[in-house]
């Protein structure tokens, strides 16, 4: 069973969202997907901070089905594992989002590789990045 009972939790400010599955693993995610109230919400997320700091076992390919997020925030420490190998630049959109002090568009960001990132929402949804 492992973590398929974590919290998910969906931050909304405005039009904005971001997504937060704490350490939900693919079991998980198939039970929630279940749910057409669930896929709504999926269909209204703009971020996703990735499952289980973007772990193989917290990946599920059906997600992505219902939504791209413009980016995918993955809050990890070094690679140490090939578990934390997942391409989620493939589900992400493909136009990513502009982080304000980098120069091309990001589809993932990781605390590995940016070190803290800072999001700054307005009221009608608008947002921007800093990394660190």
């Amino acid at each position: 069973m492992g973590n398929d009972l974590s919290l998910v939790l969906f931050i909304h400010y405005g039009p904005f969202t971001i997504l937060f599955p704490g350490d939900l693993e693919e079991a998980g995610w198939q039970n929630l997907l279940k749910m057409p109230s669930f896929q709504m919400l999926l269909r209204r997320t703009t971020i996703l901070v990735a499952s289980h700091h973007g772990r193989k076992s917290g990946f599920c390919k059906e997600t992505f089905e219902h939504f791209a997020p413009s980016a995918v925030v993955v809050s990890d420490k070094t690679v140490a594992h090939l578990t934390q190998d997942v391409d989620y630049q493939s589900v992400a959109s493909p136009l990513g989002v502009r982080v304000v002090n980098q120069t091309r568009p990001r589809h993932v960001l990781t605390t590995r590789r940016d070190g803290d990132i800072v999001f700054r929402v307005w009221q009608d949804g608008s947002y921007s990045i800093w990394t660190h």
